[in-house]
């Protein structure tokens, strides 16, 4: 074949990240919102334009297509779901950067979706504290927090389920249930000022979890989510026409070489990545 066809309807736009982190009291949450923006004003905005061969300073016509992508913004974000960065992502008439997104927290929609599923200490779902007791992300001695997230647009995707973080031998072992709804109903019973770092929106979770430890290589635990999509080839109701050709490198391996020496097949994928800016993987399976 000499050539493949990327399509935009039937793409996932996937963005880790590892946002600044707030260390030693840095007032900061501008600069993470700041690298959230720059994901979807360059990053994402680079590679749609470049599939659609759209000219890239023509906002009219690139925000046209905006409703069409399937974007997951996941991993530390060095804040809550309720913090300025979180909320650009989730609230698309925001004063910081404005845009045409459709952002949803997987694990903030699981636990508003599900609430008669948790236990919620007559508190509301949305509460931080039910979310660090169900769904921690970060722990350490002094600190338990939920600043991991995965981020989707949830007009054409729709989330099927999210992973614990705990596993049901942590939680046995740490007795992590039971301890929680101590601290948490230690904080209600207090007037909420519990917290010894003054942080009176949560409870007290200082000593309750050691990360890392030698069964956890990090202090961050892991998450994962199951997604959906949605009309993959009629999004908005228009046949697909959103392709874009790129030419295989001449240079590349073929049948006939590809018993060439790992030297030479190095330099191969080095030409290769130079005449190719975006690459594109077919995934057959889950």
């Amino acid at each position: 074949r000499q050539s493949v066809r990327p399509c935009l309807h039937h793409s996932i736009f996937v963005a880790t990240v590892h946002l600044e982190s707030p260390r030693h009291n840095k007032d900061n949450s501008n600069t993470r919102t700041s690298q959230l923006r720059s994901i979807l004003h360059k990053s994402l905005r680079k590679a749609v334009t470049h599939i659609l061969q759209l000219d890239i300073n023509d906002a009219r016509l690139y925000d046209e297509h905006i409703r069409d992508l399937r974007v997951i913004i996941a991993g530390d974000f060095n804040c809550g779901h309720n913090c300025q960065p979180s909320q650009m992502l989730l609230d698309p008439c925001n004063s910081f950067y404005p845009h045409s997104y459709e952002f949803k927290d997987a694990y903030h929609e699981t636990l508003q979706s599900q609430a008669d599923m948790f236990e919620c200490h007559a508190l509301p779902a949305n509460d931080s504290n039910i979310k660090i007791k169900h769904f921690p992300s970060y722990a350490s001695m002094h600190n338990i927090y939920c600043i991991d997230m995965i981020m989707y647009t949830a007009n054409h995707m729709t989330l099927n389920g999210v992973s614990h973080t705990l596993s049901d031998t942590l939680k046995r072992t740490t007795r992590w249930t039971q301890r929680v709804q101590q601290r948490i109903d230690e904080w209600i019973a207090n007037e909420k000022k519990t917290n010894k770092r003054g942080q009176w929106n949560l409870a007290d979770y200082s000593e309750l979890l050691l990360l890392p430890n030698h069964d956890f290589p990090s202090d961050h635990l892991p998450l994962s989510a199951v997604f959906e999509l949605d009309q993959t080839c009629s999004v908005s109701n228009k046949p697909c026409q959103c392709c874009c050709n790129i030419e295989r490198n001449p240079g590349a391996p073929t049948a006939k070489n590809r018993k060439k020496s790992k030297k030479k097949q190095q330099k191969v994928r080095k030409l290769k990545s130079k005449d190719v800016d975006w690459k594109f993987h077919k995934i057959n399976s889950f």
